[in-house]
């Protein structure tokens, strides 16, 4: 389902064409909500070369290509490694007089880390935002998988502005559930940093 229809859906069912922008806009904050989750359809993942690629420490700037709306790493791992670098918090980088290793942690808009071994390339998972709709034509997989969801918050809140107080409180019940639903369903559950 493209945006327009997902509008049109839910001004048919409220019965109130002059609120179209304020459904575009239930729309959008439920998935922007929807998306505090983590969910696989969100994650990105690929593989970054590493230059100079005889060095221990790297970094890589996360407000650029191959970066896209992104919002969290869900793992790095140096190509030749079996584990993921675990995330430490900059003031923990040094433990004891001590520099830890395979690990990573973000400042600003950088990740940085450091290895054990070298390594030219590293495979990354991220989790990105989701582009907010503005047109009729645009798409976001949440419109499709979880509809339900996403239909009921937009109605809750719809509702709940023109002044319909019983079915705001219904639609506020059901939205919930059905997000909790989905997180089971189709959640990518507990990732790392």
């Amino acid at each position: 389902m493209n945006f327009g229809e997902a509008v049109d859906n839910i001004v048919s069912r409220v019965k109130r064409p002059d609120k179209r922008d304020e459904i575009g806009d239930a729309i959008n904050r439920a998935i922007g909500l929807f998306a505090t989750a983590t969910f696989y359809q969100d994650l990105v993942e690929f593989t970054a070369t590493l230059t100079p690629a005889d060095q221990y420490v790297h970094q890589l700037a996360i407000n650029a290509s191959p970066f896209v709306r992104f919002r969290k790493i869900k793992y790095l791992r140096p190509t030749g490694y079996r584990n993921y670098l675990a995330f430490r918090d900059p003031s923990r980088v040094w433990q004891g007089g001590h520099e830890a290793q395979d690990v990573w942690y973000r400042s600003g808009n950088y990740l940085y880390f450091k290895l054990t071994r070298l390594s030219s390339t590293i495979e990354i998972g991220y989790y990105q935002y989701h582009a907010v709709l503005n047109l009729d034509g645009e798409t976001d997989w949440m419109l499709d998988e979880m509809w339900p969801a996403v239909q009921a918050y937009a109605m809750a809140e719809i509702f709940d502005d023109i002044g319909n107080a019983d079915e705001a409180a219904k639609y506020s019940r059901k939205w919930p559930i059905l997000l909790n639903a989905y997180k089971e369903d189709i959640g990518d559950g507990v990732s790392q940093g």
